[in-house]
């Protein structure tokens, strides 16, 4: 059995226990609700489509923002070949690159840090699309 972190549960000598890692349900502060928000309006407006749902964390130094469900129909048919799966992580580096500045501009507005790179990728399996933003500061959260 696997709680909310993925990890198995933890064996004690009187029998199991859950995880006490209680990350994965904390809710988003308000700075990482907005980012959230905004990613989604971006990926709407850049690729006709949005995510399923967003989840965004800051830590430290980095912004993290994750996406799910975000193939389109057509690109959940491309994915079922090798062909297809590079088309679609290259379409997804454009539209990454094309939106760069927006996408910047975002994490900027919320953080008041300049975003130094920027690191992204989109799993052609489970149809998550990972941004990682890495900043010229560390940020305290609320």
């Amino acid at each position: 059995m696997r709680c909310a972190t993925g990890l198995r549960r933890c064996r004690t000598l009187r029998g199991t226990r859950r995880c006490t890692d209680t990350s994965m349900s904390r809710r988003q502060s308000r700075s990482e609700a907005a980012i959230s928000d905004e990613m989604m309006a971006f990926q709407h407006k850049f690729v006709g489509r949005g995510p399923d749902r967003i989840r965004t964390r800051i830590v430290e130094d980095l912004v993290i923002v994750r996406s799910f469900g975000v193939l389109t129909p057509a690109e959940r048919q491309l994915a079922t070949s090798f062909e297809g799966r590079g088309l679609i992580k290259a379409m997804r580096q454009q539209v990454l690159e094309a939106g760069r500045p927006v996408l910047e501009g975002i994490v900027n507005r919320h953080t008041g840090a300049e975003v130094v790179p920027v690191h992204s990728d989109i799993s052609t399996k489970s149809g998550e699309w990972l941004d990682v933003f890495v900043l010229d500061h560390s940020i305290e959260e609320e």
